[in-house]
């Protein structure tokens, strides 16, 4: 069922893209020491300038529904340690805390984003309906299979009563004295009627072997466990094809399946129009800064907000050329194309069907009211 595990498969593709607004953790330590061969200034301050440096820090990044991204950073150990005389602080210790955001203002902006989330959303729906449908192709088989049981097993009752008709015919024939060639046409038509009813045996019981090889998909039924009812009424009303195609759009598991894969057509295409659009994002920064001789006296004077920042600009980017970002957008605007060629070919085929199967319903009306009178 959709439930349990399947659920949890059907359903995939939509946590996949929710998981993309996550907020990820990640944590850095690196360290390094460098020793030149000369002073290149008296600034330097000293002869042979060394400087070594440990720094680590840990941040959050968290994606919004925007295409913002929200950061905190904290800069917990940024140790510097020269040989300079000028240096009134050796060793020196930094410790900052920053909150970051980003914010994009046309391509990956918030329209953008919640589009991948809606194609998801689409696929797990698409899921849902193709596994609808094979389930009703399974029932629409089985009850297919278990009326054509009845069907069979009437036609067998009717060829046994024409096989008991043409005995009779032929002892009233031999009876009343008939000539040979009487006699020998009324012994071929029972032959002939033992055949018919030997035949609708055979295909009567290849009827049931059909049904329980369905039903076995279905769980497995053992001989004897199906109830045969009475054929339906077949009635007097005659089928209106355009009633019976605006039924199948409305509520058939087909139509539904066009509509998704149009309505992810159109996602493509919109999707692929955010490709043209130039990168401009809003990024701001800002914080509290900390420094002293020990690793505590930093974070003391970051926690009393001795030192502090903010950064805010706009920056701006574009491909030279967009000959790719182009390319996409006809590829997918000739698949939405094709699309609704296909769907339209797919309406124009099912309203053909259904009017086949309404003439097949009025002709079999026709016939039981002429075998009826």
């Amino acid at each position: 069922g959709a439930g349990g595990g399947g659920g949890w498969c059907v359903r995939s593709g939509e946590v996949e893209a929710l998981a993309g607004f996550d907020p990820e953790v990640s944590a850095n330590l690196r360290g390094s020491s460098s020793r030149e061969a000369a002073a290149s200034s008296e600034l330097d301050g000293a002869s042979q300038p060394e400087n070594s440096a440990v720094s680590g820090g840990a941040a959050v990044a968290k994606p919004l529904r925007d295409g913002s991204t929200l950061g905190l950073e904290w800069d917990t150990l940024d140790r510097t340690k020269t040989n300079s005389s000028f240096s009134s602080l050796n060793p020196s210790y930094d410790s900052a805390l920053r909150l970051t955001l980003r914010k994009p203002l046309m391509k990956g902006s918030g329209k953008e984003v919640l589009l991948t989330e809606e194609f998801a959303r689409l696929a797990s729906i698409r899921t849902v309906q193709e596994w609808r449908a094979e389930i009703e192709s399974i029932l629409l088989q089985v009850e297919t299979a278990y009326w054509e049981i009845e069907a069979r097993r009437l036609g067998t009752e009717i060829r046994r009563q024409g096989l008991a008709v043409a005995r009779l015919l032929l002892e009233e024939t031999e009876a009343r004295g008939s000539t040979k060639v009487e006699v020998l046409e009324a012994k071929a038509n029972v032959v002939r009627r033992e055949a018919e009813v030997s035949q609708a045996g055979k295909e009567f019981k290849d009827a049931v072997d059909r049904v329980f090889l369905l039903a076995g998909v279905l769980g497995g039924y053992e001989p004897g466990q199906l109830k045969f009812d009475a054929l339906p009424e077949v009635g007097d009303k005659v089928p209106d094809a355009g009633d019976s195609y605006a039924e199948a759009i409305r509520n058939g598991v087909e139509a539904r399946l066009e509509e998704n894969s149009l309505a992810r057509a159109s996602l493509d295409v919109e999707r692929a129009k955010f490709g043209l659009r130039p990168t401009l994002d809003f990024a701001a920064s800002g914080g509290l800064l900390g420094r002293d001789g020990s690793y505590g006296g930093a974070n003391s004077a970051l926690a009393n907000g001795d030192g502090r920042y903010l950064d805010a600009g706009i920056e701006l980017s574009f491909p030279w050329d967009l000959r790719a970002e182009r390319a996409r957008l006809q590829q997918a605007e000739s698949r939405m194309k094709q699309e609704r060629g296909r769907i339209d070919n797919a309406r124009g085929e099912l309203f053909a069907r259904v009017r086949e199967l309404t003439r097949r319903v009025i002709l079999g009306q026709e016939l039981l009211r002429a075998a009826s009178t």
